[in-house]
């Protein structure tokens, strides 16, 4: 099952594996070195005349890492950075045991605020990690808290992206019954990521504009850097049909655009709107917006459905005045500027960008543009919106009833879409405060309200 230790007022319970699975594609070197962190939110069920078991919960938890574990191997996976390569090595997923005193109705009554879910207390592992040590892909926490319990997942980027996180998420719950709920066994093809080290286009770095090359990697622990704020925002279906309106506008004849390109549209003239407010930026100034977009269907040939590993990009938009961004067409300008670039992402677009990232000695001097040039751009790094987590837990752990990401996880002038929640969408954005203090005006506050 796993071996179990204490370290200090954790216990620790590891689930190792033998060997390394498979090794990174080029694809993967190019991401941040980070640890996509994230909080599920439980209530105690014993509200529902049930009795809660700690110990219970932690048995059911450890059945559920290791056979979840079995399902994605890369889970117990570590890596480190050799000769300027990143490599999976054998290793071990963990989980962790702590309580704290904290209390679910605390954290109900501000809305799972992500500034009270502190990383250095909720995950055992950095944002950002370095390249001199060997890092886990995978760390758990189960936090005992006053009326629930806090599941932190914590998996390395360089392992996976958001889907695939979500499938591990997915594959958790679904362990945690026991015995589990029947699933679709991963196919052999799922872990096979030679795909996405192999090109044939000639390299040209000018083709992906989110993108450029640097002498050596970039610190990206200076986004975080600061005084910063983050606030969360709820928009309803009715706001959201208002805005995707408003940003169709000025669009041309037979143009369409999803909700999700409009609330990304309005957010990202929204944080050029205060830098602009906040004597940041200047109206002659220059500005992108930034984001990932998932590939598996857009590369040729495409890959698996169940597809482990990291098939995703970012593009942008290219570079707007900030004078005709915050004029009154501004909006449906950002929004056929977002478009635009998503239609810009195929086949011949991911090929290049792999050939890029091949023709460099070192992937490591492959950065982000808008990482780099952090005032002029608004990042998202990740949509959360159509990732439907899972509600169906063991019921010793809870009542699901919320994720969330853990504080200092973003950086200034980046936002993500939540999952999307009966009460409707939830918007997460993070500015550097003097920013963030003028965030907020007439024409925002019509879509959005602050929760």
């Amino acid at each position: 099952m796993g071996s179990e230790a204490f370290l200090g007022d954790l216990e620790e319970y590891c689930f190792p594996s033998s060997d390394a699975v498979h090794q990174l594609a080029a694809v993967d070197s190019a991401l941040p070195p980070i640890y996509s962190r994230r909080v599920f939110i439980f209530s105690d069920i014993e509200a529902q005349g049930l009795n809660q078991s700690r110990s219970e919960a932690i048995r059911v938890l450890c059945h559920a890492l290791h056979t979840t574990v079995e399902e994605f191997p890369v889970l117990a996976n570590s890596v480190s950075m050799s000769s300027g390569t990143w490599k999976f090595l054998p290793g071990q997923a963990r989980l962790h045991i702590r309580e704290l005193p904290m209390s679910f109705e605390g954290l109900k009554n501000e809305n799972f605020a992500t500034s009270l879910l502190k990383a250095d207390v909720l995950a055992s592992v950095p944002g950002m990690i370095d390249f001199e040590q060997e890092w886990d892909c995978c760390r758990f926490q189960a936090t005992f808290i006053q009326g629930g319990l806090l599941l932190s997942v914590s998996i390395n980027h360089l392992a996976m992206d958001g889907i695939s996180i979500t499938r591990v998420v997915r594959a958790l719950a679904r362990n945690s019954c026991i015995p589990p709920k029947p699933s679709q066994e991963n196919s052999v093809a799922a872990f096979d990521r030679s795909r996405l080290s192999s090109s044939s286009s000639v390299p040209d770095i000018a083709k992906i504009p989110a993108y450029i090359i640097l002498s050596e990697a970039f610190d990206f622990a200076t986004r975080t850097a600061g005084s910063i704020s983050t606030r969360m925002y709820q928009f309803t279906e009715q706001t959201l049909a208002q805005l995707k309106s408003d940003c169709s506008l000025l669009l041309p004849p037979k143009s369409w655009i999803s909700t999700q390109n409009a609330v990304c549209a309005l957010v990202f003239r929204q944080i050029i709107k205060a830098r602009l407010a906040a004597g940041i930026l200047k109206p002659t100034d220059k500005v992108q917006y930034s984001f990932a977009v998932e590939f598996r269907n857009i590369i040729e040939p495409p890959l698996p459905a169940d597809f482990v590993g990291n098939a995703v990009l970012f593009t942008a938009t290219t570079f707007i005045p900030v004078c005709d961004l915050v004029a009154p067409e501004g909006l449906s300008l950002a929004a056929a500027a977002v478009r635009r670039a998503i239609q810009e992402v195929d086949a011949a677009y991911v090929d290049n960008f792999i050939a890029v990232i091949k023709s460099l000695p070192d992937p490591r001097a492959l950065n982000f543009y808008g990482a780099v040039n952090g005032k002029t751009t608004a990042i998202t790094s990740t949509s959360y919106k159509n990732f439907v987590m899972p509600s169906d837990w063991h019921l010793s752990l809870g009542k699901y009833e919320a994720m969330r990401l853990l504080d200092g996880g973003l950086g200034d002038g980046m936002f993500v879409i939540m999952p999307v929640r009966e009460t409707g969408w939830e918007v997460i954005a993070t500015l550097a405060s003097p920013a963030m203090d003028v965030f907020e005006d007439k024409e925002w506050n019509k879509y959005a309200r602050r929760v």
